[in-house]
């Protein structure tokens, strides 16, 4: 009798750890809500450079810069510069945010985010009248694109 007690102890002890140990890996598991984020500047009448930069969340990015000298640019992120970028992406929640902003007069520089989620892309269009959150993932890009090699 006291053997079938310590078993069923044991038991309940082993299962026990189990359903912790999964609840902990599940916890700390990250889930990745975009895969990727192409942002895009048009021209303007001042001195604005159009660019497009698609970044994927394995840090991969294709550069194009855009207008009269057309150029392209391949590369990845170093590690550290994807994750925060990424952690920040996905702290900005895109998918509650309007598809429009302030975006100005037609002469002034147009923005465009546009971001692939569940295989389905969205697109904010914005320009300078905006949530702080927009204009934080405009700096970051621009951080981003201006710290690839071949545009030094």
């Amino acid at each position: 009798m006291k053997y079938i007690k310590h078993k069923n102890l044991f038991t309940i002890f082993f299962l026990l750890c189990i359903i912790a140990a999964s609840c902990l890996s599940i916890k700390n598991r990250k889930i990745k809500i975009y895969d990727s984020i192409e942002f895009e500047k048009s021209a303007c009448l001042k001195n604005c450079t159009p660019y497009k930069i698609l970044i994927d969340y394995k840090g991969n990015y294709n550069y194009q810069k855009l207008g009269r000298n057309p150029e392209n640019h391949i590369g990845i992120l170093n590690k550290k510069t994807n994750k925060n970028f990424w952690n920040f992406i996905e702290s900005a929640r895109l998918d509650t945010m309007k598809t429009e902003y302030d975006y100005g007069a037609e002469d002034s520089q147009q923005k465009f985010l546009r971001y692939t989620i569940n295989n389905s892309i969205k697109e904010i269009r914005f320009g300078h009248q905006v949530p702080p959150i927009l204009k934080k993932i405009d700096a970051e890009v621009e951080k981003i694109a201006s710290s690839i090699p071949a545009l030094k």
